[in-house]
């Protein structure tokens, strides 16, 4: 026999809706996200500052000091240049990982246990952690190098220039790498093994394999990993501020340590909030881009 429909379906169609579940989460979103938008908007266009008690509103003054400000540009610059290197590594080095521990299917769950060590550390104890390992005097770096060569090393990796930006690449790509092997695995392990198969019948090399068959496959993770690590490496702060600082004389700075140090030591406000809706602003546009090449390579992927 078949089974009767609960009485109460049919009657209210709202419930039938899959979108009706969706506005209360949205609402409570918007909610939360307008609020500061707005009031950070409105701060830019003020010359609000922790010194005076009165703010005036001063239109798009603050935007146009941020665009002829120095330090903001090299903290831009800086900023693209670490993610663009360290993303590029990120994805470089976590293929390789994931195509090695996906072939090893004994040892696998014990190399996915590991990778997960790193993800559970918070970026300021991880500051700390590669603070003291490049520390010139006590650091485990420069112990390393005495250790090898016999002779004392006593290189500032955290003043230097450009070993601070490596010091910092090093700590960043620790916490990075293993996100996005993760990813990574997990897109090689939905390839049906049917596709590599054929390929290896046809004669496909694992090179071969690789780059016409898996590569492709996992277009869609690597662009969810890709999409991810951006907007971390873009409001990268806990590291750079433990580990430098942002010095020495702002050749470490990034966004958002140069925005926190005027807002929360140099007390400008409105300044640090313009300069915050102008890297906002380019991050939106920036994910947006990352999103659509992620909806271009799961189309080609259907």
């Amino acid at each position: 026999a078949e089974r009767s429909s609960p009485s109460f379906v049919g009657k209210r169609p709202g419930l039938q809706r899959p979108t009706a579940f969706i506005f209360p989460a949205a609402g409570a979103v918007l909610a939360i996200v307008a609020f500061p938008t707005a009031y950070a908007v409105f701060l830019s266009l003020t010359d609000n500052n922790l010194i005076s008690p009165v703010q005036h509103f001063i239109g798009l003054g603050q935007y146009r000091a941020a665009l002829a400000d120095p330090i903001f540009a090299r903290s831009v610059i800086n900023t693209f240049a670490l993610a663009t290197i360290a993303l590029n590594l990120e994805l470089l080095i976590g293929l390789g990982l994931a195509q090695l521990i996906t072939s090893r299917v004994r040892t696998r769950s014990a190399w996915q246990a590991l990778l997960m060590v790193p993800l559970m550390v918070p970026p300021v104890l991880a500051g700390y952690q590669f603070k003291w390992i490049f520390n010139p005097d006590v650091g485990v770096v420069n112990d390393a190098l005495y250790s090898l060569t016999g002779s004392v090393h006593s290189i500032n990796w955290l003043v230097d220039v450009p070993l601070g930006w490596i010091s910092i690449l090093v700590a960043e790509l620790w916490i990075g790498i293993p996100f996005v092997t993760i990813v990574l695995i997990a897109g090689m392990l939905s390839i049906s093994p049917e596709y590599l198969q054929a390929a290896e019948v046809d004669g496909a090399n694992g090179w071969q394999r690789f780059r016409y068959v898996t590569l492709p496959l996992i277009g869609p993770f690597i662009w969810i990993a890709m999409a991810l690590r951006s907007l971390d490496v873009g409001r990268l702060y806990d590291i750079v501020r433990i580990m430098t600082g942002g010095g020495p004389a702002h050749r470490t700075e990034t966004l958002w340590t140069y925005i926190g140090q005027e807002a929360t030591f140099d007390g400008a406000i409105g300044y640090a909030a313009a300069m915050s809706v102008m890297v906002s602003a380019l991050s939106v546009a920036f994910s947006l881009l990352i999103f659509v090449n992620l909806f271009r390579a799961r189309a080609a992927k259907a």
